[in-house]
């Protein structure tokens, strides 16, 4: 999540960091500003790491309104690592059906029949606790199988599936 600094354009504290030989080097975050370019054509940065109130974007700001703010320490890996938990739990309902139904006509012709139903709805976490996440999704899965097994000989059997 982007933390409080960065939600006001101040990155002065943001890094990341990389294995360089078996060490991990730390390297400050650079923001560019996207509409000054120097004589080479090469983007410039921002000030001090800091874009200005003016230049934030304001769909950006509105967009952040439903990001919550870090709620953990971040990891060593960067300013803004892994540093948000969601409190969220996800509701699964999985109502299965299944029915086997198994015949023997004689010593050389046995069937079976069986039916799956399986609906499962799943009312996802709320991981921001607002209308910029969660969700509700359904899986409706139904199946039928039938076997006949005929004993042809002493050796010899044949088996037709459908499933």
């Amino acid at each position: 999540m982007p933390t409080a600094l960065e939600r006001q354009g101040d990155f002065t504290q943001s890094f990341t960091t990389q294995v360089v030989s078996g060490q991990r080097v730390r390297y400050p975050i650079q923001v560019y500003d996207p509409l000054s370019v120097d004589s080479s054509g090469n983007r410039t940065l921002f000030p001090g790491m800091i874009i200005p109130a003016g230049r934030q974007s304001s769909i950006a700001q509105k967009i952040l309104s439903y990001v919550p703010l870090p709620n953990t320490v971040s990891d060593p890996t960067g300013n803004a690592t892994n540093n948000f938990v969601p409190s969220g739990s996800q509701l699964d309902t999985m109502p299965i059906l299944t029915m086997r139904f198994d015949q023997t006509w004689n010593n050389s012709h046995k069937s079976f029949a069986n039916l799956r139903s399986y609906h499962q709805t799943g009312i996802g976490t709320s991981d921001f606790h607002n209308v910029s996440t969660g969700n509700v999704g359904q899986r409706i899965s139904k199946g039928i199988g039938l076997d006949h097994v005929w004993t042809l000989s002493p050796s010899r059997v044949l088996d037709l599936r459908f499933i």
